[in-house]
């Protein structure tokens, strides 16, 4: 589809079905200035034995002359010329094919899932990839130019690599489930950028693979993990990461985009995402896909279709009936070490080369130590290291589980498994303590000054909770909840210093605008009397609480 706009592909009903074909939706260099080559969007659309793309879109770039040529359209100081933009591609399936006989030697199990080249304004969201070789590309090359995508609630199970392959972009991505990749998933190459929040990686051989660009991991999960998981990885969202992610040719500085109000939603929180990892994994397994791939509503949604454990067959949790618990497992090989507590506990376990997880596949503990205020469920310690080929339980390599103590939570190492909601004193109030410290030193320092007021009742307000908990579980809730509004504070403060640099800015524009011709006609009173203005204003401005203050200034 050439130069179209307006489109939307949509499989109606159930299983509606693209064999052995995809779309291709592009946008030529005569097609700038127009709409054409935007708002393209498809969905609910099942693509099986797909020997190239199964969705690809695509612009051009150069730099258009004077006469009508275009020159330049291989560098990365040009243009996006015909830029496809606004494009969705949601709730779609794609599956791996089997090619005899490919066009090209690497396309035996097709090419690209969903390739998005020299555009804007992308969405990928609640799709579901399965087996595919390569799912994601963005920019077909180290001069290709795309800006502004965002991948969430996406699904990738089993898959290879690209996911995405970046160039020269700009990339928000959150509440992602990577499961049993084989290659590489994140892939920040050629000076693009990556900010990645609360995805979820288990089992997969390089989550994070930067060579070339920059990736901030903000409360991502790691669990079973082999190599190159080299993203940047914050406390805080604030808090920024070097790159030089950059639209040069029309000089925009996207090496910040999550930070700054005027070029992303980022800074504002206008999107939904979930911080629990279990919500997380639920929704996504529940509504990844096409209406029709698990046929469940959330009332329906059961353990058994949502977790890890389930996906990897073969595994048979110990029940623990009776606290406290001890053991010794010492050696496992070729599975997990799964248990079910029907209470909320705490963990000691020894081990190293290995992640402690729930069945969510959400990393608690790795190579070992304590973890408080557990709820009730099935867990498995399993091994970091495993074959990266397949999906099984048997596919972990080796891990010695030295000991494992589970006590319940408010018991102390008392016996039984009732529900008791408290914790012993001095589990208590260590917990309190550390989250204390944990929430005083989550603010951004450069932020706070700029909101001092807000910052510090959140930390007071924050405080109050953890010193009223009851057990350890109620000081982790009051601590997350905490970070949580004092995340909310930061990106207020993030706006409110845009808006006094760009209030400051304009400024100054205009006192440059009079001041110089005032000069010229030697009117210096004039040109005094308006800077004194100008550095009262901007006293001003830099001393305001709120966004509606700096306009009136």
């Amino acid at each position: 589809m050439k130069s179209a706009h307006d489109v939307t592909l949509e499989g109606v009903g159930a299983g509606a079905t693209i064999d052995g074909w995809g779309f291709h939706f592009m946008c030529s260099t005569t097609d700038k200035d127009t709409q054409r080559g935007t708002s393209f969007e498809a969905r609910n659309l099942i693509f099986i034995n797909t020997p190239e793309d199964a969705i690809g879109m695509e612009g051009t770039q150069g730099i258009l002359k004077a006469d009508g040529t275009v020159t330049g359209d291989s560098s990365v100081t040009s243009d996006i010329l015909g830029s496809v933009e606004r494009c969705w591609v949601h709730d779609n399936e794609f599956y791996c094919p089997e090619i005899s006989g490919p066009a090209e030697s690497d396309k035996a199990e097709g090419d690209g899932s969903v390739d998005f080249k020299r555009g804007q304004y992308f969405t990928c969201s609640y799709n579901y990839f399965e087996g595919c070789h390569k799912t994601n590309l963005v920019g077909s090359s180290d001069s290709s130019l795309q800006f502004n995508l965002t991948y969430h609630h996406n699904y990738w199970k089993n898959c290879g690599a690209r996911g995405p392959l970046a160039r020269n972009a700009n990339i928000h991505m959150y509440n992602n489930i990577f499961e049993g990749q084989t290659d590489y998933a994140m892939n920040p190459r050629a000076t693009s950028y990556i900010f990645s929040e609360y995805n979820m990686f288990y089992k997969c051989k390089n989550p994070q693979d930067v060579s070339g660009g920059a990736l901030k991991s903000f409360n991502d999960s790691f669990a079973s993990i082999i190599s190159n998981c080299n993203g940047t990885i914050v406390t805080s969202k604030s808090t920024p990461v070097s790159n030089s992610c950059k639209f040069q040719y029309r000089n925009i500085d996207y090496s910040q985009f999550e930070l700054d109000s005027k070029l992303s939603y980022i800074p504002t929180n206008n999107y939904a995402f979930e911080t629990n990892f279990t919500e997380l994994r639920k929704d996504v397994v529940l509504n990844a896909g096409t209406q029709s791939r698990i046929n469940k509503t959330a009332e329906t949604l059961t353990e058994s279709d949502w977790s890890v454990f389930s996906a990897l067959g073969d595994v048979t949790p110990t029940t623990i009936s009776s606290l406290p618990y001890s053991a010794t497992p010492g050696k496992i090989s070729k599975t997990i070490y799964a248990f079910t507590v029907n209470t909320s506990f705490t963990i000691e376990a020894s081990f190293s080369g290995g992640v402690l997880v729930n069945a969510a596949g959400e990393a608690l503990m790795t190579d070992g130590g304590t973890v408080s205020g557990l709820p009730a469920g099935t867990y498995a310690i399993q091994p970091t290291n495993f074959n990266c080929k397949a999906f099984a339980a048997s596919d972990f390599k080796e891990i010695t589980i030295s000991s494992i103590k589970i006590t319940q939570s408010g018991s102390g190492s008392g016996s039984g498994s009732g529900s008791g909601s408290g914790s012993t004193t001095d589990e208590l109030a260590n917990a309190k303590t550390s989250a204390i410290n944990e929430l005083v030193a989550y603010k951004d320092s450069a932020l706070y000054t700029i909101n001092k007021s807000a910052y510090d009742t959140a930390i007071a307000n924050g405080k109050s909770s953890i010193n009223s908990a009851t057990s350890v579980s109620a000081v982790n809730s009051a601590l997350s909840q905490a970070k949580k509004n004092i995340d909310a504070i930061e990106n207020d403060a993030t706006v409110l210093a845009n808006a006094k640099s760009s209030a400051i800015s304009q400024l100054n524009s205009k006192k440059n605008e009079y001041t110089t011709s005032l000069n010229q006609s030697g009117q210096t009173s004039a040109v005094t009397q308006i800077n004194n203005v100008v550095t009262t204003a901007t006293n001003n401005i830099n001393s305001a609480t709120s966004q509606s203050a700096i306009t009136t200034l």
